[in-house]
């Protein structure tokens, strides 16, 4: 595919820093190369090669010195005409040299617009795009190896066989109802359910694994739910390892969420420690325990902390009420000091219970422990067909959908056409995942998450 304009941005970011880097694509690159950088050694008749050498400015001054290298088309990674040029951090430095690339017929590039090109150019599928984003956003060694599979194409892959699979039994289906009259095998309803329920395993094999799938990507939102003065604040700032949150005997301290990240095994715990909840006069308190409510419903596991050393309340019992429906843990705190709670009377409410002292951070491994426990991070899968973005859970999901209603339909002796609409719609959704099929207000939303100088 040709594009009319030749665009260039940076692919480094942070200044001042020690290298800086700016990417050129398209069909001029060669000849704006060659006003912006010189050299002893021909860059573009040295192609794939660092060469050292001045970097020029609108005016051809040289304002720095540094590296090039020119990748012809299609062997690079815009399938382009595409050229780096590396030169010291310096924000004056990357303005200058774009500055020049402008005048000489280049053009800003839009967030994402190389990658962009990358798909458009059949250098990579729609998935394999989005995995750049993930691999960049990537907060964890897992969900990087997790991204860095699918960019090697490791998800796409199987989404292409199972789409192949299924056009195989499309076909045959059209030969039953373009030629009825001809000698076309119609004997294979057998093997045609056991192609629909391959495909249909497969994709619920796949969908089914966003539940924990997004916990790479997104991390887990883990809300530190109580009454005021059990602990929750002292427990955030155990788990972190240093003091988040203002610790005080004072009840209702905390009038606000704070929200900090820590990497526990696979994943990001984003840890929310809310105000305390408790019926109160204070109007601003009021308004933290109103925002500890709302992040009942938001968060993927609450921590429900009493306090050990005092009876349990009726604020107590309001909040294991409210964590009835969601993975919870109850912590009880402050085993430091005299237990005034009967543990045993929980269990019938609770599956997981932790006794921790939070002062003086004892039991917190086991709470790590249980953390990973309830949400099963120690069995999330890193082989890229983890599914982290909501895009690739929705569309197979979809699909394997259309794919139940052509097997049950085919399993009923339904006629062929009627089979087919269901198959050939689980097709499309399967083609618009990879990008085979995909609209383009798709592509644009899918880039528009993306950086500049990607």
């Amino acid at each position: 595919m040709g594009f009319t304009k030749t665009i260039a941005a940076p692919i480094t970011g942070g200044f001042p820093c020690a290298v800086s880097a700016v990417r050129i694509s398209g069909g001029m690159t060669a000849a704006i190369l060659a006003e912006v950088f010189r050299s002893k050694k021909n860059v573009i008749k040295n192609p794939r090669m660092l060469i050292y050498g001045e970097i020029l400015d609108g005016g051809k001054t040289v304002m720095d010195r540094g590296l090039a290298v020119y990748m012809p088309a299609p062997e690079s990674y815009t399938g382009e005409d595409t050229a780096e040029i590396y030169c010291h951090g310096s924000r004056v430095v990357i303005s200058e040299l774009l500055r020049a690339i402008y005048k000489n017929g280049g053009a800003p590039a839009e967030p994402g617009e190389f990658t962009k090109r990358a798909f458009l150019n059949q250098k990579l599928d729609l998935i394999q795009a989005e995995a750049v984003v993930d691999l960049i956003d990537s907060k964890t060694k897992s969900a990087m190896k997790n991204a860095a599979r699918q960019l090697r194409g490791v998800f796409g892959d199987k989404i292409r066989s199972v789409r192949s699979d299924l056009l195989d039994m499309v076909s045959r289906f059209y030969a039953i109802i373009d030629f009825p009259d001809e000698d076309v095998d119609e004997s294979g309803v057998g093997e045609d359910l056991k192609t629909l329920k391959k495909a249909y395993d497969e994709l619920s094999r796949l969908a089914g694994s966003f539940s924990q799938g997004r916990f790479l990507r997104d991390g887990v939102r883990c809300a530190i739910i109580g009454r005021p003065n059990v602990g929750k604040s002292s427990i955030l700032n155990a788990l972190l390892g240093f003091e988040r949150s203002i610790v005080t005997e004072s009840p209702g301290t905390t009038r606000d969420t704070i929200e900090e990240s820590y990497v526990l095994g696979d994943v990001v715990l984003n840890f929310i420690d809310s105000a305390g909840i408790r019926e109160t006069s204070d109007t601003i308190e009021a308004l933290g325990v109103r925002r500890s409510h709302e992040l009942l419903e938001d968060a993927d596991l609450i921590l429900a902390v009493v306090d050990g050393s005092s009876h349990l309340t009726s604020d107590d019992h309001k909040i294991f009420e409210k964590t009835a429906r969601k993975p919870t843990i109850l912590v009880v705190n402050k085993t430091d000091m005299e237990s005034k709670i009967d543990i045993g009377s929980l269990e019938a409410s609770f599956k997981h219970i932790c006794e921790i002292s939070a002062k003086e951070k004892t039991g917190m491994d086991h709470l790590e422990s249980t953390i990973k426990k309830v949400l099963e991070l120690d069995h999330i899968s890193c082989d890229g067909e983890t599914l982290t973005n909501p895009r690739h859970a929705a569309v197979c999901e979809n699909a394997r959908g259309a794919l139940l209603k052509a097997y049950e339909d085919h399993a009923r002796g339904v006629t062929p056409d009627m089979v087919l609409l269901s198959v050939e719609n689980a097709v499309s959704l399967l083609g618009e995942l990879t990008g085979d099929t995909t609209k383009e207000d798709i592509v644009e939303r899918i880039f528009s998450r993306f950086c500049y100088g990607k």
